[in-house]
């Protein structure tokens, strides 16, 4: 291949939601909170400059929850107001507060449990069990008819 089309399939990879670069962001970033803390927790007169990259780092993550619930505001009036009411269950004010105020600690659960632990998993197996087989559902026109499954029977 070209390094043009290396260079052009790169993009397509890095562009898409939960690429190899977008998790080797995230990795990182909580790589830099352990970090952050592990200084808190070391240094005893913590400088100005320490302080300065927590505040940046606690605007930030109000920021993204700021635009957040902006988004999911917008596309609840805007977009989501084309639907009967009668098709989406719509939550209640008191959901709503819930899951608004838990959102930040849900975050945290959520980063854990459906990248961290998958992620620390699929290494574990990929590192000690070795077999790593492709698994290939049947599509729609290959599931098999009764007839095929009494004829596999006998």
């Amino acid at each position: 291949m070209t390094w043009i089309t290396w260079y052009n399939i790169c993009l397509a990879e890095n562009a898409r939601e939960g690429s190899l670069l977008d998790f080797t962001a995230d990795l990182i970033k909580s790589g830099q909170i352990f970090v952050l803390m592990y200084i808190l927790y070391r240094q005893s007169p913590v400088s100005p400059i320490i302080w300065q990259f927590i505040a940046m780092w606690a605007f930030l993550q109000v920021w993204r929850w700021i635009m957040f619930w902006a988004g999911c505001v917008f596309y609840w009036q805007n977009i989501m107001k084309q639907f009967e009411k009668e098709d989406i269950k719509r939550a209640s004010i008191a959901q709503w507060t819930i899951l608004v105020l838990f959102s930040p600690l849900l975050d945290i659960a959520g980063n854990i449990l459906f990248v961290i632990a998958p992620f620390l998993h699929s290494i574990a197996h990929a590192s000690f069990i070795g077999d790593l087989t492709y698994v290939v559902a049947p599509k729609g026109d290959e599931v098999p008819s009764k007839e095929d499954k009494q004829v596999s029977k006998k």
